[in-house]
């Protein structure tokens, strides 16, 4: 799911975080960036800049839009084309808000949606419905709970250097996300 992490260029250094799935077809950021606006498809709404989604080759992206001759910035350069296409980690300026863009998924658990699937951990296959996780980063399946004697994805924590079977991926639930602009 991608996050808006956005606080204020002035005021409080705190970062807000909002996650961007479920709020309708777009998020416009408001002068007010503690809260953005949830675009309304029939409506009108006032703001300084609109995040779109859409589809691409390579799953759903996003799109910037600058509002009503709102001076907006990706990255430190300006919109001058009226469109941005945003990528993972991306910093937006527009007026007084400050946000970044952040594709990570996080882990978390969830029914096995297809039957077959086999644990890269413990090599024995993951019932259909069963609680299974799906790592952010390399996409494959692993049982939640430890079989007996093999940690597939919670469990194995633990171990010297934890990591998914897969990627480098760190085998957590809960724990937030690899990325954060705190320390920018």
């Amino acid at each position: 799911m991608p996050y808006l992490f956005v606080r204020p260029l002035s005021g409080p250094r705190d970062w807000s975080v909002l996650p961007l799935d479920g709020q309708g077809p777009g998020v416009v950021l408001s002068a007010d960036p503690s809260t953005p606006v949830a675009l309304r498809a029939a409506s009108r709404v006032a703001g300084l800049a609109a995040l779109l989604p859409f589809a691409a080759a390579d799953g759903r992206s996003w799109a910037l839009l600058p509002l009503s001759g709102s001076p907006v910035r990706v990255n430190g350069f300006s919109v001058d084309l009226g469109i941005a296409i945003l990528r993972d980690k991306d910093e937006i300026v527009a007026g007084d808000t400050h946000a970044f863009l952040s594709l990570e998924v996080l882990p978390e658990i969830a029914p096995m949606p297809r039957a077959g699937a086999i644990c890269p951990r413990c090599r024995k296959e993951i019932p259909l419905g069963s609680p299974a996780v799906n790592c952010p980063a390399c996409r494959r399946w692993f049982h939640q709970a430890s079989s007996p004697g093999f940690p597939c994805w919670t469990g194995y924590e633990a171990e010297p250097f934890p990591q998914c079977m897969g990627c480098p991926h760190p085998p957590r639930l809960g724990q937030g996300f690899q990325w954060t602009p705190e320390g920018l």
